[in-house]
């Protein structure tokens, strides 16, 4: 039956397409691109899979989605297809191979994750099985890690903080392999969740949340303040007329990383335009980063300002003239507060703005310079988010210091 369909598919279509790239370049038509596999493509140049079989006595058709490089490629509409095909041999519904007709916008994660599951088990990845053991492991590690907190949300609705919820139990903590793999089951079925509902750059929670590195020196390096406990922090360092203190006063004002901020010289601070411009060498992405500066930072600036050093361009100099040291910069805040670090405060701001703003992650995100991968994409973010920045920047500033006239 199967052969028989395969050839009237071919005499349907009259055409093969055989290669990846025809499947972008090949004009209006139907084309056979595997036993019962068709590629249509319509005369506005819109390309879409169509598996066609015989059920009931009766030619049937299931949609494949969109064709193309960027789409649903050849390789993986003939995976579809050979996977359907099996099926139909093992009498059941070829339906039942890609996800059930329904609102992807209505699932829950849950319901999201048991069909990408499900998906795993009958699919194959670059042509060969999947590792059953592995996908096996999938439902037991949701269900005791994930489902309790976040099985019954949609998954646009999952948020950075519903990702730490997960990741942070101290149980899971214990366990950094499983709570990486956690968070990476997690983010997959968040991507997929996504492209389902036609959003495929949608911004997705678990992809931003850092885990902590797993060497006890180093989460330590790295050690935060809550931040509701930030403000009487910043309170004690605008008591002091240090470097240091105000170095630090800066940095947890742009949330830039302690380097960065040691490194400023005056030839990247736009004092008129209120922004601070830091040079791809000088940033950990190697990207050029302007921060927006509110009307705390420039006051720190204009006390600079009057102690300049003669022999350097440095806003924050050491006593000589030389970089300020990180250790004079600890020192001073673990005079204050122990066990904390300059570094910890970007992590700080972040879940201020998780758990105290309504801004958008993505702009949160930028605020700290971590890279988007999708390059389209960041560079519409830095053009299209900068007004949203500043306004996070000047928000975090009036939680610091309390809402005076021009934060």
């Amino acid at each position: 039956m199967l052969a028989h369909l395969w050839r009237e598919s071919l005499a349907m279509a009259g055409k093969k397409v055989t290669t990846a790239r025809q499947i972008d370049t090949v004009l209006a038509g139907s084309y056979s691109a595997a036993p019962n596999l068709i590629l249509r493509v319509k005369p506005t140049g819109a390309r879409s899979w169509v598996f066609r079989y015989q059920s009931e006595g009766k030619v049937a058709e299931i949609g494949l989605g969109k064709a193309g490089t960027r789409e649903r490629g050849l390789a993986e509409a003939r995976e579809y297809a050979d996977n359907m095909r099996a099926a139909i041999r093992n009498g059941d519904d070829p339906r039942s191979i890609l996800k059930p007709r329904h609102d992807p916008g209505a699932l829950t994660f849950k319901a999201s994750a048991e069909h990408y599951i499900g998906l795993l088990r009958t699919t194959k990845r670059k042509g060969k099985p999947r590792n059953q053991k592995a996908v096996n492991q999938w439902p037991s590690t949701l269900a005791k890690w994930v489902y309790p907190k976040l099985g019954d949300k949609r998954p646009a609705d999952i948020t950075y903080r519903d990702i730490q919820s997960v990741l942070t139990q101290t149980a899971l903590a214990e366990l950094p392999e499983t709570q990486k793999r956690v968070r990476q089951r997690v983010k997959v079925i968040l991507d997929e969740a996504a492209k389902e509902e036609n959003e495929p750059h949608r911004y997705n929670p678990a992809a931003s949340f850092k885990l902590e590195p797993r060497d006890p020196d180093s989460i330590k390096h790295h050690a935060a303040a809550p931040w509701a406990e930030v403000p009487a922090i910043y309170a004690q360092l605008c008591e002091r007329d240090s470097t240091s203190a105000l170095l630090l006063r800066w940095s947890i004002l742009t949330a830039a990383r302690s380097g960065e901020a040691r490194g400023c010289v005056w030839d990247e601070i736009d004092r008129d335009a209120a922004i601070w411009t830091v040079p791809a060498e000088r940033m950990k992405a190697r990207k050029e980063h302007s921060i927006p500066l509110s009307a705390e930072a420039l006051a720190v600036l204009n006390i600079m300002a009057g102690r300049k050093h003669p022999s350097t361009n440095r806003v924050f100099p050491g006593a000589s003239g030389g970089l300020l040291s990180d250790v004079a910069v600890n020192k001073t805040l673990h005079s204050i507060r122990d066990g904390v670090t300059a570094h910890g405060f970007r992590s700080s701001f972040r879940m201020w703005g998780a758990d105290n703003t309504n801004f958008a992650p993505e702009a949160l995100e930028l605020c700290l310079a971590h890279a988007n991968p999708n390059k389209v994409e960041a560079a519409y973010q830095q053009s299209n988010l900068f007004e949203i920045r500043t306004s996070i920047i000047k928000s975090w500033s009036e939680f610091l210091v309390g809402n005076k006239a021009g934060n």
